[in-house]
């Protein structure tokens, strides 16, 4: 073949190569020497360090050997796509959430409005709020089911929401909305504790288990039947437990956080703080600055009418007094006018 190349084969321990990689090429071949020199000497070198030779120069020629400059760059910009990624995947989660529950308690709402007359009651609304889990559930059918509220929650929530919107026991599209909005924090509250049963409990059936056989031991193998029987039921005390705390601990826990959600406070913050938030616009800096002011202005004037209030209740009496006496003057007046003109139309006296 090296005759219809035209290439001449190369002597070992030399290279003509004139790639970057012709220094590692030429301690490649030199080396190869060395080894065929210790080969008629002392037998052949070991396996291990005939294929690491070559597999290291190679990934040094392909790859090369990066500074460190250049991994705290390449390190830098892994992080930054790194954040931007998740900040992008959240983003994207939330408004595809948002739009999602807001397809879905139009479709809600239509269905339970039987008489299409806009507006819903109680039942109604406790049968958009069973709609609501049942598409939920089938969402997290993989994990289990979520129980959903009583119906004496979803009902005092409704009396709640009437009381502090002064609406009636009905609700139009927007103000069941409204209503579903709050009732879907139960839903996530619902789902992590259900979530967080199901992933705890077989770890803490395991501890526990463990547990157990240190303190007590295993039975002895002098009684082969204790000992067999032990033996083949050992695999399944975890999911025995693990069964038995999740029928024990998943109602405590959701009747404990129906309690914690029929409360009244927290419900009527949390019903106070959306309908500020959809219906009102948020309060900035400058209108509360001007509030402040507004409050410290009507004040001052009340302060000012307050001393003034004497004032104006003795103007009347002095006013008074100066018209009587004004008339006084006016009355005087002519007859002293009489009287000047009767002595100066008097002859005047003999000498």
């Amino acid at each position: 073949p090296c005759g219809k190349t035209g290439f001449r084969p190369q002597p070992l321990g030399y290279s003509s190569s004139f790639t970057p990689c012709a220094g590692a090429l030429r301690r490649f071949n030199s080396l190869g020497t060395r080894d065929a020199m210790a080969d008629t000497a002392m037998g052949p070198a070991p396996l291990e360090r005939q294929e690491s030779v070559p597999m290291e120069i190679m990934n040094k020629c392909a790859y090369g050997e990066p500074s460190t400059k250049t991994i705290m760059v390449m390190g830098a910009v892994a992080a930054v796509l790194a954040s931007i990624t998740v900040y992008c995947i959240v983003s994207w989660a939330r408004r595809s959430a948002r739009a999602k529950f807001k397809a879905m308690i139009k479709s809600v709402f239509e269905e339970v409005d039987h008489d299409h007359g806009g507006t819903v009651d109680s039942d109604e609304l406790y049968t958009a709020v069973l709609l609501v889990y049942l598409q939920v559930n089938k969402a997290i059918r993989v994990i289990g089911a979520v129980k959903p509220p009583k119906r004496h929650s979803v009902d005092e929530v409704l009396a709640q929401y009437a009381k502090d919107n002064k609406s009636g026991k009905e609700l139009n599209q927007d103000q069941f909305e409204d209503v579903m909005k709050i009732l879907s924090k139960d839903v996530a509250g619902r789902v992590t504790v259900t979530c967080g049963i199901m992933v705890g409990c077989p770890m803490l059936g395991g501890i526990l288990v463990n547990m157990a056989l240190a303190k007590f031991g295993r039975p002895s193998a002098a009684r082969p039947c204790g000992s067999l029987l032990f033996t083949l039921l050992e695999p399944q005390f975890p999911t025995i437990v693990s069964l038995v705390l999740m029928l024990v601990l998943l109602p405590l826990l959701l009747d404990a956080l129906d309690s914690y959600l029929e409360n009244r406070q927290s419900k009527l913050g949390a019903m106070k703080e959306l309908v500020r938030a959809d219906s009102t616009p948020k309060a900035t800096a400058a209108e509360s600055s001007v509030r402040k002011e507004a409050d410290k202005l009507a004040q001052a004037v009340e302060t000012a009418a307050e001393e003034v209030k004497p004032v104006a209740e003795a103007a009347p009496k002095k006013k008074g007094l100066l018209a009587v006496q004004g008339l006084r003057q006016e009355e005087g007046g002519p007859e002293r006018r009489a009287g000047g003109l009767a002595a100066a139309a008097a002859p005047p006296p003999a000498p």
